[in-house]
């Protein structure tokens, strides 16, 4: 089940994205295409991740961060907020 912070989906998540169970989205996410959100996962708000990424279980990404495409984040990484990685 996709959550979110206010119970409402307000983000854009691409298609062929692959949404796993208790992942969480934050308000404004902007989610590229072909995209794994693994189990566990928390995005932040005002957040883009780009086509192709792979955010594996138990991670955690900030508000205000910028992933390029293809990025892969490790099981269980904390990612601080306003940060951009390609």
């Amino acid at each position: 089940m996709l959550q979110t912070h206010n119970g409402l989906v307000d983000a854009y998540i691409g298609s062929g994205t692959i949404v796993k169970p208790n992942v969480t989205v934050g308000d404004n996410a902007l989610i590229g295409s072909n995209v794994t959100l693994n189990q566990n996962v928390t995005v932040g708000d005002n957040l883009t991740i780009g086509n192709g990424s792979i955010i594996n279980k138990n991670a955690a990404i900030s508000d205000n961060v910028m992933l390029g495409s293809n990025v892969q984040i490790g099981q269980a990484v904390v990612m601080g907020s306003g940060g951009r990685y390609w």
